[in-house]
């Protein structure tokens, strides 16, 4: 839907020469089909929908913390909505899009080393893990980085998980089970990648969010611009831009609300509600062969098809490629070199290269989930021991030196790895015979068609249960190559087909 926006508002102050309210939207000829409204008569979804495709501003309380509230939002202050728009900044992330997430400490913080850790926009590709958001469940905030949040005093914070995906290699699936044990760090192209026949293939790490903080994760617009440009001169609509949220698109450009696109030069009659949809020109591109018997994975678990590559009570150890058996499982307190204690929650993905945890005694050293490195994994350095594998440096009271030479270590580098049932031939087998049945299944129904002796009882039966084995291949095909709320309709559909099919034996 086209939203005109007139030159200039008909706006009306009470007090307040720049007062604003969602009247003066309605002034502007069009608004978005209530989207940029709290008003519950619109038909829109107003207190559960916080996604920006079905919304253009929010109603929720949050949205007075975030900056993003709808002019008729309870929540609504100009003050507040100016200066909160810019207390967090958007990250746009691969998987997830644009979310909200604090980047740099207070201005009282002193310790400057932290500061550095939290405000550097190099993640630190030697150690990705350091540099994963982290979430609070107390604050309801999500930090870029572990240091963010403990610049800002916070106790208890979820860590978000590391997904690696690598470009060049073409069969992600079968990646994991087969070599993953070649993953290592290239000190020349300053990369994390999988040496595979002499040839290094370069990976990425992205951040992976965790379920467990699904629903405090704030979502935003990437790349919104939100003031204007430096030589506009009007200067009641600069203000007016940085006032208030109702997010309108002009291509592929997003715009805080419609005075900032105007003031940016964008003409009124070429701002839209809804940014345009760019189309994939290759959409098999992201296809891996699902084998089929994934459809009949009973054998329990969370993940269907899938399956810990460690035993039970222990951890899977990506940088040494190997599984780590853990013992203690009670969690662990730790201090930071000012002084706080910080209890970490889901601590199994995090490591602090450079602002070390330090045990806050010989004792907690036992009360952390722990493994242990063989003599030849680490060196001894001055009372503290260096691990090539993890380019981390463990000091005094973060491990314990056994009388055999080992060390024992906390486990909080460690996590749960996943690997294939099914391998990638059986899928391609798979899909093989699915595309055989497919086509003498559409022969058998053009001669149910074509041919009147068929078509009596027996064979209107057969006929039907052809077409619901048909449906049945074709969705259980398409859905590897859909996501979202397409992947979930398909396989409502395919479930459907095989329960038809199955009826009709």
């Amino acid at each position: 839907m086209r939203i005109w926006i007139i030159a200039v508002f008909n706006l009306f102050a009470v007090g307040n020469p720049l007062a604003i309210s969602h009247y003066d939207l309605e002034a502007s000829n069009q608004t978005c089909n209530g989207n940029e409204s709290c008003d519950v008569s619109s038909g829109t979804k107003v207190d559960f929908d916080l996604d920006w495709e079905y919304r253009n501003c929010f109603c929720d309380p949050l949205c007075a913390r975030y900056g993003d509230c709808c002019l008729d939002s309870p929540f609504f202050n100009i003050v507040e909505q100016r200066g909160a728009v810019n207390n967090f900044k958007c990250m746009e992330l691969r998987q997830f899009g644009g979310i909200y997430m604090m980047t740099s400490c207070p201005h009282k913080w002193r310790n400057q080393k932290v500061r550095a850790m939290c405000e550097r926009e190099d993640e630190g590709n030697q150690d990705p893990l350091s540099g994963l958001p982290v979430t609070s469940h107390v604050s309801q905030i999500t930090y870029r980085n572990p240091y963010c949040a403990i610049c800002h005093g916070e106790k208890q914070v979820d860590f978000w998980k590391a997904w690696m995906e690598c470009p060049t290699i073409k069969n992600q699936q079968n990646l994991t089970s087969e070599y993953i044990k070649h993953v290592k760090f290239n000190t020349t192209k300053q990369a994390w990648g999988i040496m595979i026949k002499n040839h290094f293939h370069t990976c990425k790490i992205y951040p992976y969010k965790p379920e467990s903080s699904s629903h405090i994760v704030r979502k935003c617009v990437p790349d919104l611009v939100k003031s204007c440009a430096v030589n506009w001169t009007n200067a009641e609509v600069r203000e007016r831009c940085e006032a208030y949220t109702t997010v309108v698109y002009n291509a592929q450009t997003s715009f805080r609300n419609p005075h900032c696109a105007m003031c940016n030069n964008v003409p009124v009659q070429e701002v839209w509600c809804r940014k345009a949809t760019a189309t994939r020109s290759f959409p098999w591109e992201d296809f891996n062969p699902t084998a089929f018997s994934i459809l009949f994975d009973v054998s329990g678990g969370d993940s269907v098809g899938k399956k810990e590559q460690c035993k039970n009570k222990q951890l899977y150890d990506p940088f040494f490629n190997t599984c780590r058996d853990i013992f203690n499982e009670i969690s662990v307190e730790a201090v930071i070199d000012d002084g706080g204690v910080y209890e970490i929650i889901n601590n199994d993905q995090v490591i602090f290269p450079d602002s070390p945890l330090l045990a806050r005694n010989a004792a907690d050293i036992s009360s952390c989930p722990k493994f242990t490195l063989n003599a030849e994994d680490f060196v001894v350095r001055n009372g503290t021991i260096f691990v090539p594998k993890y380019k981390r440096t463990f000091y005094k009271n973060e491990f314990t030196l056994r009388p055999d030479g080992t060390v024992d270590v906390c486990a909080n580098t460690l996590t749960k790895r996943l690997v294939d049932k099914f391998g990638v031939y059986m899928g391609y087998v798979t899909f093989t015979g699915l595309g055989v049945s497919i086509i003498f299944l559409i022969l058998h129904l053009v001669a149910f068609v074509l041919v009147a002796e068929l078509r009596n009882l027996s064979g209107k039966n057969l006929a039907s249960f052809c077409f619901a084995l048909l449906m049945a291949y074709c969705f259980f095909m398409l859905g590897q190559i859909t996501d979202g709320k397409a992947c979930f309709i398909i396989a409502i559909l395919t479930y459907y087909s095989f329960l038809s099919r199955s009826r009709g034996c």
